[in-house]
């Protein structure tokens, strides 16, 4: 139930920072998104990895080795992660 809460969550922010983005673009006379979407995905990257971090220090997290150690899951998260930045 929580990870249709979340979903449902991410699609309505999604929703409205896409509206706001749309205004942005007509005020500014901007008729491309990639500056944004850039500096989005840098700031999620960055973060993402502090929380990872943050999590391998205090709880000894040892996904990374894991992941790493096994062929069959790296491709797995290789091919996701494709999948990801390419829909």
């Amino acid at each position: 139930m929580q990870g249709l809460i979340l979903v449902l969550m991410s699609l309505g922010f999604d929703g409205l920072t896409q509206t706001q983005t749309d205004k942005n673009h007509k005020e500014k006379s901007r008729d491309f998104a990639y500056p944004s979407m850039f500096t989005n995905n840098l700031i999620g990257l960055f973060l993402s990895g502090a929380m990872y971090t943050f999590g391998a220090v205090t709880e000894g997290d040892d996904t990374l080795q894991r992941i790493i150690s096994s062929p069959d899951i790296l491709a797995e998260c290789v091919i996701w992660g494709l999948a990801g930045s390419v829909g």
